[in-house]
């Protein structure tokens, strides 16, 4: 270290926070024969005298940084969870051991967990749990998931959670019907390929739905069909898939209330129909 004239000085550390915890970093004064611990002060006041030779230049001073005897616990993400909170989607998460560079990015995906679209970057704190709101969900089926970089660079996801947002929670449409509704024990479902006008006998359960045409030499391959059951907080209750135009599901475990049933196109995601139904 070089200098023009006597006199104190002070040294302030920087762009040293982003080395793990489990690192001590140290300054130490050759001359005094001192030393900083840079991890609990973040500067250094020292005096130059010209007059000695000793006080200043580039031996003075040196940083040394020591991987510590006792590892750091490695990072825990004890529970992520989303819901909804009338028209925005609420995040939550509780950690242990983040430590304070700990990046969190929260991400959504509009299909069914293809791709995921980045929401926003946080770092962490050392609180141990964090919040996150989704001020404009899309009106659609949206997952939520949390990405972690752990201060060793390590990449970790959370679980997934998904919330359904529909214009109106009553939101029926014509491409599927639902019976008998209400119901106590069981729940069928039947699908129309056409999206025309419809009707499944609640009786009987046989369809009226027009049959599915196919242009002449186009393969009759039949579709697969993604369903959901989410209740009105937008928690998914019951996934299932059905290569037919009908689907029944014992529901007696369910809580009596209102649930959404949703029907998704399992080669594309696409919304083929979405009602609902009431359990006593």
């Amino acid at each position: 270290m070089e200098a023009k004239n006597s006199g104190q000085i002070t040294l302030e550390k920087t762009q040293l926070d982003q080395l793990p915890n489990n690192y001590s970093i140290w300054l130490i004064d050759h001359y005094l024969k001192d030393s900083l611990d840079l991890r609990a002060g973040s500067n250094y006041i020292f005096t130059i005298n010209k007059a000695d030779t000793a006080s200043f230049g580039s031996y003075r001073f040196c940083v040394v940084v020591r991987q510590c005897q006792t590892p750091v616990l490695p990072f825990q993400l004890v529970g992520f969870n989303a819901a909804k909170s009338g028209a925005e989607a609420q995040m939550s998460w509780v950690t242990k051991n983040e430590g304070n560079n700990t990046l969190f990015t929260l991400e959504r995906s509009l299909d069914g967990g293809t791709a995921f679209e980045i929401l926003d970057t946080l770092t962490s704190s050392g609180a141990g749990s964090y919040f996150f709101s989704d001020n404009n969900p899309p009106i659609a089926s949206d997952e939520y998931r949390l990405k972690i970089t752990d201060q060793g660079g390590v990449i970790s996801f959370s679980n997934a959670v998904t919330l359904i947002f529909v214009n109106s929670i009553n939101a029926v449409t014509l491409n599927i019907n639902v019976y008998p509704n209400p119901a106590s024990n069981i729940v069928n479902l039947a699908i129309n390929h056409t999206g025309a006008n419809g009707y499944t006998n609640p009786v009987s359960g046989q369809s009226k739905f027009p049959p599915l045409l196919s242009a002449p030499g186009e393969s009759t391959v039949s579709t697969v069909y993604n369903i959901k059951i989410v209740n009105i907080s937008g928690s998914v209750i019951k996934t299932a898939t059905s290569s037919g135009d009908t689907w029944q599901e014992n529901i007696t475990g369910l809580m009596p209330g209102t649930y959404i049933i949703t029907v998704t196109n399992n080669s594309n995601n696409k919304l083929i129909g979405r009602s609902t139904f009431v359990k006593m």
